[in-house]
């Protein structure tokens, strides 16, 4: 019987070998979202799980095997980022505190403690004190500690720190800006004290932008810190086993994990960027999970074979960066005109069917802050025609977009919509690892604007595009907008220890990139994953990944 599992898990790891995948950074973050009602997520003193018995849940022997969207950078967690690469990394790896990915409601996924027992912030906001759990180890069998929380937030932090990892500190630059100083009190409690209040501090480690799970100490000291993503050492429900690049992730059930175990006894991750490629391995019965995005024209097909497809309304947001630095964008008039001549819900309903929905605001849909009720800009392509009048363009003019491969399908229609009112769009497409560089770099001549996608369940987002002081090469407002109006505002919110008071700062910053047209807010998107008739235990967050441990074949 042993030797016919191993045949079988070999026959899995080899089945989908051949086929052609797409390499690189294309879960470097720039990816999709979608709706949600709001819920508070402001920082509490909470309790986090019990650790469970290894006896408390029925584990599986199955192999889960998952095709995802994209392949994705080396697996450090402080210097990797994406929505792919989260939802790897969520395997092995565990922050102090994390969104509860098993809630399944609507709307910001709550925080709950995961490595912490609990912890407690002061009423000032500047002091976090965590309690940690005690009895966990590292998949090397090394101690998680005070010691290893220290050690894994100086590599990040402390340019005088040994092990201190530039690459991780350019990738983590948010996390710990407000960091002043970090004290262990004892084997068990770590405080870390901010130079000022950030209510969202939380919140922004749970994200998937320099992710805060936590490496082994041990084994970064002895692999270095260039080799630690071939072979990552962390705490969760599996561990690692191989990584062949382009082919596929293996990861296992830990046997030792302090918690509830992971049901399945092994992953495989199939990189399978091509979108027909990774329907037709779910209808074969290839893969068990396809991850988004899906063709809503296949939705019937998946049905048929008794497949689920489950959504979410997470902050999946398709919109348009625009070069403020453009001369003839850099007018108000012609900012909103572009904003007006795309027809959002028919480019939606067209491309996905029940899966999407017109983008109302900036703010994503899933953010706390976020407020379904806000007007946004109506379809109405004779005011926009009047709009570019005003501004000095009746006969129009022309500019390029810069997009990634992926996003061809939607750029069309937009290059339909805008020749409507007199503006010749050319298409400037790229491979996605040449467009991820350069739209993190900025817009520069001849685009005078760029679509992608991207989105958080934390406010904070909005600062990191549109504050003035995070133009490139200081953070990713790539169009170059600047309003001092909105960073004072983005000020009070970041300092804000009330959620109310937050909510209503950055619902104000939305309103005045409404009013400057600063950006073009596009579609938000659910998410579509499609399951296997045989897949149990699957829930779902209103987040842009998901968690793997509660899920098992029947």
């Amino acid at each position: 019987m042993r030797e016919e599992r191993a045949v079988l898990e070999e026959l899995l790891i080899r089945r989908l070998s051949r086929r052609q995948v797409v390499k690189g950074l294309a879960a470097s973050g720039l990816g999709l979202a979608g709706l949600a009602a709001c819920r508070p997520a402001g920082p509490s003193p909470v309790a986090g799980p019990t650790a469970s018995p290894q006896a408390a849940v029925a584990v599986e022997g199955d192999t889960l095997v998952v095709g995802l969207n994209s392949d994705v950078p080396p697996l450090d967690p402080h210097r990797t980022l994406g929505w792919t690469t989260m939802l790897v990394m969520l395997t092995m790896g565990e922050q102090l505190v994390g969104a509860d990915l098993t809630s399944g409601g609507v709307g910001t996924p709550p925080l709950i403690p995961v490595l912490a027992e609990n912890y407690e912030v002061s009423p000032d906001g500047k002091e976090y004190t965590f309690q940690l759990r005690k009895g966990v180890k590292f998949h090397d069998g090394s101690p998680f500690n005070a010691a290893a929380v220290e050690f894994n937030i100086r590599r990040q932090w402390d340019k005088s720190f040994e092990f201190y990892y530039e690459p991780a500190a350019r990738t983590s630059f948010y996390n710990y800006q407000y960091l002043e100083k970090i004290e262990t009190p004892d084997e068990h409690t770590v405080r870390l004290t901010l130079k000022q209040p950030w209510g969202e501090f939380l919140r922004m480690n749970s994200q998937s932008w320099g992710q805060q799970f936590m490496l082994s100490p041990e084994h970064v000291k002895k692999a270095g810190n260039d080799a630690v993503g071939e072979a990552p050492v962390m705490t969760g429900p599996f561990r690692f086993v191989e990584r062949v690049p382009g082919e596929r992730i293996v990861v296992e059930r830990n046997p030792d994990y302090w918690g509830t175990p992971a049901r399945a006894a092994k992953i495989i991750f199939r990189p399978m960027a091509e979108v027909a490629a990774r329907v037709a391995a779910q209808l074969a019965g290839d893969i068990d999970i396809a991850q988004y995005p899906i063709p809503w024209d296949n939705k019937a097909q998946f049905e048929g074979a008794n497949m689920k497809i489950s959504t979410c309304d997470g902050p999946y947001m398709a919109y348009i960066s625009l070069n403020h630095k453009d001369p003839i964008i850099a007018k108000k008039e012609v900012r909103q005109a572009i904003n007006m001549a795309i027809d959002k819900a028919g480019l939606s309903r067209a491309l996905h069917g029940e899966w999407a929905r017109p983008a109302n605001s900036i703010l994503p849909a899933s953010s706390p802050s976020y407020d379904p009720d806000f007007p946004g800009y109506a379809y109405d392509p004779q005011a926009a025609r009047e709009l570019l009048a005003k501004a000095g363009h009746a006969d129009g003019f022309s500019t390029q977009i810069m997009i990634s491969e992926v996003w061809q399908d939607v750029a069309v229609w937009i290059q339909r919509n805008l020749k409507e009112i007199g503006i010749d769009v050319t298409l400037n497409k790229l491979d996605f690892a040449t467009f991820g560089g350069k739209w993190a770099a900025g817009l520069e001549e001849p685009n005078g604007m760029t679509l992608a996608s991207w989105g958080m369940t934390a406010d904070y987002w909005i600062d990191l595009v549109s504050r003035s002081t995070r133009w490139p090469p200081d953070g990713v407002n790539n169009g170059w907008y600047a309003n001092p109006e909105v960073d004072e505002l983005l000020d009070k919110a970041v300092a804000a220890t009330d959620f109310e008071t937050r909510r209503d700062d950055y619902r104000q910053v939305g309103k005045l990139l409404h009013e400057d047209a600063a950006f073009v807010p596009v579609f938000y998107y659910k998410q579509p994953v499609a399951l296997s008739p045989r897949i149990r235990g699957f829930v779902r967050a209103d987040e842009d990944w998901f968690q793997l441990a509660t899920v098992y074949l029947e």
